[in-house]
């Protein structure tokens, strides 16, 4: 697949790479009327929804600075929000990616086995995206409600929203939590509640006090 629609935090490095100019490759093929060697399933999904494809781009740059993965492809803002609708089902695309990891590594965050371990991934970013959802999620979970592939959908249909500057606030202040008292003390709290404060100091405490639950949240490289 050329584009994913999960966090790009599964990807490989490599995959993340071939993604981000995968994505590169579309924007120009929409945004310059080109028709050759772009006319499939994903440019008819992106027409209309550059926005989409942007905010793409940059969940992808946030998780190659995460790993040092470098690059300078900045694209231009578009009108237009992330196409509603998957050419692949979420699910799907989890199947591909291990069968396509099945002998070597893949990203950073672990392909989940069952929902639990899924909802742990990415429940933060749905609470800075919708915590009304991100309420009802935990519960219908809790009670054996959901199964992996309804949970994926609902996952993945939140996720591909840009979340909302108080999202993220609340978010980072929940991920925070976590930190025993004896690291919280030894790192002062920000002076302010700006998402690039919080951000860096849930990094430097990861450094300091590695949380593999954390760790592994997809929170960890929102733009």
């Amino acid at each position: 697949m050329g584009l994913w629609d999960l966090h790009p935090g599964y990807l490989s490095d490599r995959d993340l790479k071939a993604e981000h100019r995968a994505v590169h490759r579309l924007f120009r093929a929409i945004d310059q009327n080109q028709t050759a060697r772009q006319s499939g399933r994903q440019r008819q999904r992106f027409e209309g929804h550059l926005g989409g494809l942007v905010w793409r781009h940059r969940l992808l740059t946030a998780e190659m600075d995460l790993r040092g993965l470098g690059h300078r492809s900045p694209l231009a803002e578009r009108p237009g929000d992330y196409p509603g609708r998957f050419t692949t089902s979420p699910t799907e695309q989890f199947q591909q990616l291990r069968r396509r990891y099945a002998e070597h590594s893949g990203g950073r965050i672990d392909l989940p086995k069952n929902p639990q371990t899924l909802w742990a991934q990415y429940k933060y970013s749905i609470l800075a995206r919708d915590p009304v959802l991100y309420q009802q999620l935990g519960p219908q979970l809790a009670q054996g409600q959901l199964g992996f592939a309804a949970l994926a959908e609902a996952l993945l249909v939140a996720f591909c929203q840009r979340p909302t500057e108080g999202g993220l606030i609340n978010a980072y202040q929940h991920m925070l939590g976590y930190f025993s008292q004896a690291t919280k003390e030894a790192q002062p709290s920000p002076q302010n509640s700006s998402i690039e404060s919080l951000r860096n100091t849930l990094r430097l405490r990861l450094k300091q006090e590695p949380i593999v639950y954390l760790l592994q949240s997809t929170m960890l490289a929102e733009p």
